[in-house]
């Protein structure tokens, strides 16, 4: 279990993917070991959450404390994150929304 936790911590910083795998991970291996609904309620819960937050919070958030339209955050986020890594989740945004100003 410490394992599991060790491997679940290091894929957190994993850009966009980081979190499903967590999910996932976690998920089967509850399903493995006999935990077949709460296996299947992570991995439900998991990507209710992630898609959540990435898609609707965090655009939703940014967008209050600027007059930049709620797309470009988004795609800020996810390209940003996608092509620069971690510091692309901050950079991505920044970088779109000074273009998308001028």
């Amino acid at each position: 279990m410490i394992l599991l936790a060790i491997i679940s911590g290091i894929a957190m910083f994993i850009p966009i993917i980081g979190p499903w795998i967590v999910y996932g991970a976690i998920g089967i291996f509850s399903i493995l070991i006999g935990n077949t609904a709460q296996g299947v309620l992570v991995i439900l819960f998991g990507w209710i959450i992630e898609t959540s937050t990435d898609f609707y919070i965090r655009p939703k958030i940014a967008v209050q404390y600027s007059e930049i339209h709620p797309l470009v955050f988004l795609l800020g986020f996810i390209y940003g994150a996608v092509t620069l890594g971690i510091p692309g989740l901050f950079i991505g945004p920044l970088i779109l929304g000074i273009t998308c100003r001028l």
